[in-house]
């Protein structure tokens, strides 16, 4: 870290930037990241290829994060936040070509694609990381920071019961609490907030649960998600709930395309049965993008799981 602050200090523009499908921790990590650079006297920019779920426009400056990068701002850094790798970023990827990059992440998989990596696969999220940041540098968390940070601690964690709430996960929490982040007000915007149209789709997606031994899936077709730009960020916790399931599978159609999201209950790791399709993520939480139509890829995931798992743990 020591050599991260003396980069961070010498510098002088920004660009803070996370992964596509923007979640809790990238964001929360993201504008905490921007509010410590501006601090530090730093021309900052916050840009996503996507702007923030509306369950996160809660959040202070949630409203600054952009998608292009406005006519005459020049920077010569670009801190990348929660990204396993420069191809996570989308379009965004573009942006930090020959830049100086610090990348922060706290992904097992991540690919070491910056000048500085700081990534620490055992920290429960890439908030606990910028928290350990702003600790170390001395300013003051305040209120804005602590929502900031308790978000995507909270958010990373699933609601402090995946198992990476670890002990310095929950301590971190407290903290924050007492700098002014509000628990219970943080937890109903993220958690209990949702529109009809989403409970709707929700609906819609639970019609589609099939079991498989020890594993539960489901699938969001494009005519589902026909004329809406709902985020389905969290619809692939909600398998998990069926009582003697290990592993959960979301799998998202898109253009020639499949989004598989990978849950378990840390029985087993999802995360190399991501790799396998070129993803990757954490033990309990995975992801991977596969060509092809969604009956095929269902095929090929299901089948690699056996492969993986074994055939006792997903059934016949």
């Amino acid at each position: 870290m020591t050599k991260l602050i003396a980069e961070i200090k010498k510098r002088n523009s920004f660009l803070v930037t996370a992964h596509i499908d923007p979640d809790g921790d990238s964001i929360g990590s993201q504008l905490a990241m921007a509010s410590l650079l501006r601090e530090m006297g730093k021309r900052v920019l916050v840009v996503n290829e996507q702007r923030p779920p509306r369950k996160y426009r809660f959040l202070a400056h949630a409203d600054e994060i952009v998608t292009r990068i406005p006519d005459g701002f020049t920077y010569e850094t670009a801190v990348i936040l929660d990204a396993a790798s420069l191809k996570r970023l989308g379009r965004v990827s573009e942006y930090v070509q020959g830049k100086f990059i610090i990348n922060i992440d706290h992904h097992p998989t991540n690919l070491r694609f910056g000048d500085i990596n700081w990534v620490v696969p055992r920290a429960s999220s890439t908030s606990e990381l910028v928290f350990r940041l702003v600790r170390r540098i001395g300013v003051k968390l305040g209120g804005e920071r602590a929502s900031h940070l308790y978000t995507g601690v909270l958010t990373d964690t699933g609601g402090f019961k995946f198992p990476n709430t670890t002990p310095d996960a929950l301590r971190m929490a407290s903290v924050l609490v007492k700098e002014g982040a509000d628990p219970s007000y943080i937890a109903t915007q993220v958690y209990l907030s949702k529109s009809i149209d989403e409970l709707f789709l929700l609906s819609r997606l639970l019609a589609t649960v099939e079991v498989h031994g020890g594993v539960a899936t489901m699938q969001l077709t494009r005519g589902m998600m026909k004329d809406t730009k709902l985020n389905t960020e969290g619809f692939s916790d909600h398998v998990l709930q069926l009582r003697g399931i290990g592993m959960g599978v979301l799998f998202k159609e898109l253009d020639g395309k499949v989004k598989v999201s990978l849950r378990s209950r840390g029985e087993i790791d999802v995360s190399e049965l991501a790799k396998i399709f070129g993803g990757g993520g954490h033990e309990s939480a995975a992801a991977c993008l596969v060509a092809g139509r969604l009956s095929e890829v269902k095929r090929k995931v299901l089948t690699q799981a056996k492969k993986l798992y074994g055939r006792d743990y997903l059934g016949e």
